[in-house]
């Protein structure tokens, strides 16, 4: 379910259900009023200046919005951080193997 977020930080922020995909219907749904939802939102740590603030809460994107130049900001979720880190600096060790070979090979000559 997507959420979308809606208001500012002076005026307070509203949350409801979001459907960009049906054809002649309006992008918002009902709105959210369940605490228990509206809090773990929070949990997010959303900062307040993004505009056009969309809430997936998948597998590796948590939110989305847009920074005051228009930019495109996405907040990831802790364990698809914590993987592409691993990742990451996996890469970074097997390359360290290459680099000492090269790095001999380039004494040699």
């Amino acid at each position: 379910m997507k959420i979308k977020r809606v208001g500012t930080y002076i005026t307070g922020f509203k949350y409801y259900k979001y459907r960009p995909d049906k054809p002649g219907k309006p992008d918002m749904g009902s709105e959210i009023t369940d605490e228990d939802t509206i809090n773990k939102i929070k949990k997010f740590k959303i900062p307040p200046s993004y505009d056009n603030v969309v809430i997936l809460n998948n597998k590796k994107i948590l939110a989305y919005g847009y920074d005051s130049k228009g930019r495109k900001q996405v907040i990831y979720n802790s364990k698809h951080i914590e993987k592409q880190n691993e990742l990451k600096y996996d890469k970074i060790q097997r390359f360290d193997k290459h680099f000492l070979k090269i790095k001999n090979r380039l004494r040699k000559i």
